[in-house]
């Protein structure tokens, strides 16, 4: 992926490298080896270079999840890259064994105590997605997060913020991620395309959701101000998004069945004659009364 600073002065590269790391095992009471093995690791690095010369001006700050999307803030203030976060994991209740109701670690209980469990225990680790009769940390049936990240023309991570990804069930949707990038010529919003993941050969005809979201910074909070679903055939390609060169608030949407739609955003204030303001953020209304 490239992209380009708003003065074009300097352009950045998010490019996908692979590291080959090897290991071996042992067995036996002598620790004999027994064998060696090779894996393939791939991430992904940002690199900023100089457009006069092409010399490399800055590497970027390493991020775990790192993804293609990349887009430079067309007023040259930050470079924004999305990245997945790994789930977090979930820890056992209090009460459950190995901690106590003040969230406390127990001892170790004998391994045959562990196997047996309890019906309770038994159920809650069906839903967890691991056992908690343990009382361990488990990662089961949680999703990966979506996540932006800025950084600094030297390459240095400058905060974020996390992409909500909710369906129509008000669930988390954890096949969906993020896409594409695109920033208004104005640099007051940013659109943040999620895709649904891929799917099967069998599931060609099959309708996916994406989704289009308008993010907007002030004192550094980001607010959702905007999202709209898109359901187009899975067979028809990526849902095509860029913003207006001449009109900040002109969203344009391409999809690969030809549909073509523009969309027009305007600022709106909402005050009270009380002096109460009303802020959108997200599926939230932020209220202050200035009086």
């Amino acid at each position: 992926t490239i992209t380009w600073r708003g003065d074009s002065k300097y352009f950045a590269t998010n490019t996908c490298w692979s590291a080959t790391s090897s290991s071996s095992s042992s067995s036996g009471a002598d620790s004999a080896v027994a064998g060696s093995t090779h894996a393939s690791i791939t991430s992904r690095l940002l690199h900023i270079w100089d457009r006069e010369d092409c010399q490399l001006h800055a590497t970027g700050q390493p991020a775990a999840g790192m993804s293609a999307a990349t887009a430079w803030q067309p007023n040259s203030r930050h470079l924004y890259v999305a990245a997945t976060a790994p789930p977090e994991p979930v820890a056992a209740a209090p009460g459950s064994a190995g901690v106590n109701s003040r969230g406390q670690p127990l001892k170790a209980a004998p391994h045959h105590q562990l196997q047996q469990g309890t019906a309770a225990d038994k159920q809650t680790a069906a839903v967890s997605g691991g056992s908690s009769a343990n009382g361990t940390l488990q990662s089961g049936g949680r999703s990966s997060k979506q996540h932006v990240i800025l950084y600094e023309r030297n390459g240095l991570q400058h905060g974020g913020f996390d992409v909500p990804i909710y369906s129509s069930s008000k669930t988390c949707d954890s096949g969906m991620y993020i896409h594409a990038l695109h920033w208004s010529s104005d640099s007051e919003l940013l659109a943040v395309v999620l895709a649904p993941a891929a799917v099967k050969q069998q599931q060609q005809h099959a309708m996916q959701a994406w989704r289009v979201q308008l993010w907007h910074r002030s004192n550094w909070h980001w607010y959702l101000k905007h999202e709209q679903l898109r359901s187009i055939p899975a067979a028809a390609g990526p849902l095509l998004v860029t913003w207006d060169e001449a009109l900040p608030g002109r969203l344009h949407i391409l999809t690969g069945t030809g549909a073509y739609s523009v969309m027009e955003y305007i600022w709106g204030t909402s005050v009270s004659g009380r002096g109460t303001v009303v802020v959108v953020d997200g599926h939230q209304l932020l209220i202050t009364p200035l009086r």
